[in-house]
């Protein structure tokens, strides 16, 4: 007889009421860099729980095959009687996709919890006590790809083939780090069981000659992280329904201001760190290491909206197919039973009602310590100006002109603080408490700007570091600063010197217009293969750019003197600062039209016909990533979502961009007057799949592109109140996959 594996998460607090405290999760650069003893910990847990053998039902490979392949029921949870062969777990695309997902990371953090009692044990008796009390509160890192450090999205150690940490034996050695990839022979993983995936012995992101390539990782979200930094801020601080927040079903509702959802942002991150490796593809991502940091991030965002969205929650919908657990005609909501998690009694699956807080499984963020503040509202006012300082306010052009400027280090520093002093607005806070009655909610308005400058600018491709030399990051660069007529090779790192014959930057190709043959590229020096580099020469120091700091503001520093320290603002831009015209691109398409992951590319701006070079494209303002199963799928829900042709949606945001060119003297301002001529002629999308592949646009299942826009006022309570989207179709119009006048919004 099988035994239920219970679900408990770390040692949740039998009272989970608001003033209880709990360990928090923390930003891998965090743990890595203030919490050395943790960070060895996690090291060697990670690697002795990525080694235990596949038949063991808490081992990784067990456990990462809950999310899809090889589709094949986890402790015994069976689906439907009438249903037939097993069809996964699977949850994207719906209301439960993030409820669903929290139960599943707390059982992955409760088995590696105890691998890290395990290591902690093995010490010697001497250093033993040191190494148990590091274990004691120990909880699984997030990796936050809307943060920097010095300047870099991705973090070196995802890219380190081996690492330094000191061993059970009390000596430091490098070994294999667990975070690179996982490793399919230790766990004696049975052949053939992930399909064509079979033939990788290990995970791969954006894989040559069977390795990975790091480099491109980086690059890929280099270029976007301004972009799903500014969605993120969005989401947290202006919508107000969690259906809309939670998941890219297309709505249908004719909003034009609900096409963002964590779901697209987490989907993007999928495809932007695969590439056309595991994590492009959802039935074997779950096998990435970095796949359990990025979806750890995504339920920390959920975490921080939900606290400050308390009153709304998974809306019931009808079930039009029959899936592996669920009947077709079925109501999904809050009491959906989310299989194959048991709760802790081991009789009765989680539902979203259950796990609505984090502490059910004994953890919190360093944004959610709610037991910082004496009451909610003081709680909640708190947690916006953390979502400021972290993603910016929601204010495109404020969050622009800080960025733009040279933040001083004090700048720094407040814009990686957790507000855990009060922060006295009640009448903000009463307005995102008050029961949900409005779809069309204000935005909350900011004072604040934050994060340091992006590297943006001409993008360099930059060869992956070498086994012996520690990286040395760019610079940062204004955006949509001019190519640097001089562009030498920066110290520690090998850039790829361009052709004898190419004087000053690249030449860029035209992009292609809609109705005339594409010109070919010109030839182009293209990336090396990669060198898979040990961990760096030289101790990674903590960076404050990225530390989540959890001590109060010095008194005074609330951040309300922080302005760009740089020139006069000119006017243009100081005319924006109370009241502006926000843009964006919305896109929706049948998930699975063309059966695989493929990504949607928006460029503003020319760009290179060749796709391979689409992810890194100086002018691509973001990606619709779209994680499509082919026809042969066994997951059963992906298989109903093809016969429904489910229609999935995304958003790119175009107003830093326009900026960018307000900048550079290509436009006056962001009134549609100025912008739609602009748009007609600069706005470009196009369609790859993760094999690299072009798609015709206008051959792809329900693809339709559109661009909104909608007024932004500043009020003097510096509340930020965003109006009625506009549906400009005379943009998009008479285009391959272009929305036309008369298309459901």
């Amino acid at each position: 007889m099988v035994t239920n594996i219970k679900t408990t998460g770390v040692n949740p607090p039998s009272d989970t009421s608001r003033l209880i405290p709990v360990p928090v999760r923390r930003e891998i650069r965090d743990l890595q860099a203030n919490f050395p003893d943790q960070w060895n910990l996690f090291i060697l847990g990670l690697a002795a729980f990525q080694k235990l053998p596949a038949s063991d039902p808490m081992s990784y490979y067990q456990l990462s095959g809950i999310h899809g392949r090889p589709f094949r029921s986890w402790n015994d949870v069976k689906g439907l009687d009438d249903f037939g062969d097993f069809g996964g777990y699977c949850t994207h695309s719906s209301v439960v996709f993030l409820t669903w997902h929290r139960p599943f990371l707390a059982l992955y953090e409760q088995a590696l919890y105890n691998a890290v009692q395990a290591q902690a044990s093995l010490f010697p008796e001497a250093q033993r006590s040191r190494w148990l009390k590091a274990a004691s509160d120990f909880r699984m890192p997030y990796y936050d790809w809307t943060q920097t450090a010095s300047g870099i999205a991705y973090p070196d150690v995802f890219g380190a083939k081996n690492i330094s940490v000191i061993q059970t034996d009390g000596v430091k050695r490098p070994v294999p780090n667990p975070l690179y990839n996982f490793n399919f022979r230790p766990a004696a993983a049975p052949a053939n069981e992930l399909g064509q995936w079979s033939t990788h012995s290990t995970t791969v992101r954006y894989p040559t000659r069977g390795d990975s390539d790091n480099g491109a990782v980086r690059d890929a979200i280099q270029n976007e992280y301004e972009h799903i930094r500014g969605n993120v801020a969005l989401l947290l601080l202006q919508y107000a329904r969690y259906n809309a927040v939670s998941n890219n079903r297309w709505l249908r509702n004719e909003k034009p201001g609900e096409y963002g959802s964590l779901e697209n942002i987490h989907d993007n991150l999928h495809d932007t760190i695969g590439g056309n490796g595991n994590m492009s593809a959802l039935e074997v991502s779950a096998f990435d290491p970095i796949f359990w940091l990025h979806h750890t991030n995504v339920d920390r965002l959920w975490a921080i909206w939900g606290d400050l969205n308390p009153n709304s929650y998974v809306e019931a919908g009808t079930t039009r197919q029959s899936s592996f657990t669920m009947a077709a005609g079925s109501t999904q909501d809050a009491t959906t039973p989310l299989k194959p998690f048991w709760d802790k009694t081991g009789t009765r699956f989680y539902t979203s009602n259950d796990v609505k807080s984090t502490k059910t499984f004994g953890y919190a963020y360093p944004e959610t310590q709610a037991w910082n503040h004496d009451t909610v509202p003081k709680y909640q006012a708190a947690l916006v100006e953390t979502v400021k300082k972290l993603f910016g306010d929601g204010n495109t052009v404020k969050d622009f002109l800080a960025r733009a400027g040279a933040p001083t280090q004090r700048n720094f520093a407040l814009a990686r603080q957790v507000v855990t002093k009060d922060v006295e607005l009640p009448d903000i806070m009463e307005k995102r408490t008050a029961p949900v009655t409005n779809d069309d909610e204000p935005m909350v308005g900011v004072s604040v700007p934050s994060a340091p400058p992006s590297a943006a600018g001409p993008k360099r491709r930059v060869l992956a570091p070498s086994d012996d030399v520690t990286p040395v990051p760019p610079v940062p660069e204004f955006s949509r600063a001019p190519a640097p007529t001089d562009d030498g090779p920066m110290v520690g790192v090998t850039v790829p010197s361009a052709p004898p014959s190419a004087a000053g930057p690249k030449r860029r190709v035209l992009a292609p217009s809609d109705d005339v043959t594409p010109i070919p590229p010109v030839p182009d020096f293209r990336r090396a293969a990669p060198v898979p580099h040990d961990d760096p020469a030289t101790p990674i120091p903590p960076v404050v750019d990225i530390k989540q700091a959890q001590k109060p503001l010095a008194p005074g520093d609330d951040g309300e003197d922080i302005i760009v320290d740089a020139n006069p603002i000119p006017e243009k831009f100081s005319n924006l600062l109370k009241e502006y015209r926000q843009w964006v691109a919305n896109l929706r398409v049948q998930k699975h039209a063309l059966n695989t992951t493929f990504r949607v590319f928006v460029f503003l701006g020319d760009f290179d016909p060749n796709p391979e070079t689409w992810p890194f494209e100086k002018n691509m303002v973001g990606r619709f990533a779209v994680l499509g199963r082919g026809e042969d799928t066994s997951c059963a829900k992906c298989r109903n979502d093809q016969q429904e042709e489910l229609v999935v949606t995304g958003t790119v945001s175009l107003t830093t961009s326009l900026l960018g060119e307000m900048v550079g003297g290509d436009l006056e301002s962001l009134e549609p007057e100025v912008v739609v001529p602009y748009l007609q002629r600069q706005l470009h999308w196009r369609v790859q799949t993760i094999t690299g592949d072009e798609v015709p646009r206008d051959s792809v299942a329900d693809l339709k592109v559109s661009v909104i826009s909608a007024k932004v006022v500043v009020g003097d309570d510096g509340i930020q109140r965003t109006g009625e989207w506009d549906v400009h179709t005379e943009v998009t119009d008479g285009r391959p996959a272009g929305l036309t006048e008369g298309d459901p919004i």
